[in-house]
């Protein structure tokens, strides 16, 4: 493999240092910055011209959808790849990502505890094209309860970017 480089656009402090840390290990990845909002991060991908783009699933600024959507209209930065920081908890969410920019971008899912050999596999992955649908990405037990708080806050938080998504598009169309 060729070197890869390698974006991130997270808020989260601790996480970046965990992830900066794990590179470290990794040699045929190079860092190359964080960016903390999206569309802030829509610019630097245009600078810095990553490989893969590291990305929470809620980011302030542009949201995620926004952001891989300035990326993929720009013909010059089309392969890049997206790796999306979140858990399989947060199916509703998810599956509205997914469904969005999907076909847009090839995007895979990082969930935590961060370490090198699940990073790698997941930027491997990236690197060779494999995107993920939300029927892999989050195939769940049925058992699985997903009736906690935190569910609940992403699926307000889905619903919010359905309803922001729905309204830019009937402004632009109409």
């Amino acid at each position: 493999m060729s070197h890869v480089k390698v974006m991130m656009v997270k808020h989260d402090k601790r996480e970046i240092e965990q992830l900066k840390h794990v590179f470290e290990d990794m040699p045929d990845y190079e860092y190359i910055g964080c960016c903390e909002k999206g569309d802030e991060a829509v610019k630097k991908i245009a600078e810095d011209k990553p490989d893969i783009v590291i990305a929470d699933e809620v980011i302030p600024g542009t949201d995620i959808t926004d952001m891989v959507e300035g990326v993929s209209g720009n013909k010059n930065l089309r392969n890049v790849k997206f790796v999306l920081c979140s858990s399989k908890q947060h199916r509703n969410y998810l599956d509205f990502v997914f469904s969005t920019i999907g076909d847009k971008a090839v995007v895979r899912l990082l969930e935590q505890p961060y370490d090198e050999k699940k990073v790698r596999g997941v930027l491997d992955d990236a690197c060779k094209g494999r995107g993920s649908n939300t029927t892999q990405l989050l195939k769940m037990d049925e058992n699985e309860q997903k009736t906690d708080e935190l569910t609940f806050f992403y699926t307000a938080a889905a619903l919010s970017h359905i309803y922001r998504f729905i309204v830019r598009h009937r402004i632009q169309s109409g």
